[in-house]
């Protein structure tokens, strides 16, 4: 509906170490409201529509969450309830294949694979109570993947928004033993300042598989980094 598609949600820009400060930059000139960086992530508020235009068109985030839920979580009963509180089939459907993704410990939560069963438990649970179908887990590659994150012993659930990582143009076939991030990669362009004016030659002499050269045209000629995937 319409009012879905330009009501405000709150989401988790995430990004390589060093650069969250040219996302945030870039997620305000996209369109993104309450911009705030901290050091998990960048945080933001977007419709749908400005979200989906940040998938297509940002060079710096590497992966775009969707907050679906939050609440405490200091130990396993904590973690399970406020996981049960998310509707999770307004997200996707019993047949469907999910995975889970948990990112944090704390004095209970020891591990990471303890905490995502935990959601995984509830996420079953809930679509049982329903009458329906448990959905299946798939971590290699779920037709939906969720993200927990705990803090403090308060852990906020999101829906991966933007599916596989964002880095990932679309154009590299075959790549070499250490890689360059294509987001890194952009980011160097951008700090070099060649941006500025692009008439000026620009060099790299450490080439590789042409990773930094081939975003800095890209960037140079305005295309948006998302389009071939």
């Amino acid at each position: 509906s319409i009012f879905l598609e330009f009501a405000m949600h709150q989401f988790l820009a995430l990004s390589s170490l060093g650069i969250e400060i040219l996302l945030a930059e870039e997620l305000t000139e996209l369109g993104a409201d309450n911009v705030v960086q901290k050091p998990e992530g960048v945080f933001f508020t977007a419709s749908y529509q400005t979200a989906y235009y940040i998938c297509l068109r940002t060079r710096f985030s590497t992966r775009v969450l969707l907050n679906i839920g939050q609440g405490p979580a200091k130990n396993k009963t904590e973690l399970f309830q406020t996981a049960s509180a998310v509707q999770w089939n307004e997200h996707f459907e019993s047949h469907h294949s999910f995975a889970i993704d948990f990112v944090g410990k704390s004095d209970e939560i020891r591990n990471t694979q303890f905490g995502g069963l935990t959601i995984k438990d509830a996420i079953v649970d809930q679509f049982r109570e329903q009458g329906v179908e448990r959905p299946n887990v798939d971590k290699k590659s779920p037709n939906i993947r969720f993200q927990a994150r705990l803090v403090r012993d308060q852990v906020t659930i999101y829906l991966d928004f933007s599916g596989r990582g964002l880095f990932q143009r679309g154009y590299r076939q075959h790549s070499g033993a250490a890689p360059l991030k294509e987001n890194l990669a952009a980011a160097i362009v951008k700090r070099s300042g060649w941006l500025n004016d692009v008439s000026k030659p620009l060099v790299d002499p450490m080439c590789g598989s042409g990773t930094i050269l081939i975003e800095a045209v890209l960037m140079a000629a305005n295309y948006a980094p998302g389009i071939d995937r």
